[in-house]
């Protein structure tokens, strides 16, 4: 689980990337619906083609939950389970000094080594 969280974490811009094309993509679905319908002759055919137009809410509520849980992840749970995905491992300041350094931190790193 804190493998797939970290994986949405990393490419969380990407996901937020295709989300905003699929909206702009919906976006002109819907204005060439409307075109449509505003160019129509007969109240029948605009009748038909506004039914056609308002309906897909759908896309509309998947995309915006999509892009509320990628967030929720990437934030939220994944302050949650980060010290599932650290366990064990040295920290990036730790690897470079190997316990040779003298500043505050020096301590807390290289008793966790």
């Amino acid at each position: 689980m804190a493998v797939i969280v970290d994986f949405i974490r990393e490419f969380s811009p990407w996901i937020y990337g295709a989300c905003a094309v699929a909206a702009l993509w919906y976006l002109r679905v819907v204005l060439l619906a409307r075109s449509e319908r505003r160019s129509s002759v007969f109240a029948l055919e605009r009748n038909r083609r506004s039914t056609g137009s308002s309906a897909p809410g759908a896309p509309r509520f998947a995309l915006s939950a999509l892009m509320a849980g990628v967030y929720l992840l990437s934030t939220v749970v994944f302050a949650a389970v980060e010290p599932q995905l650290t366990a064990g491992q040295e920290s990036p300041h730790a690897r470079r000094c190997r316990g040779e350094c003298r500043h505050a931190d020096a301590v807390a790193h290289v008793a966790a080594a």
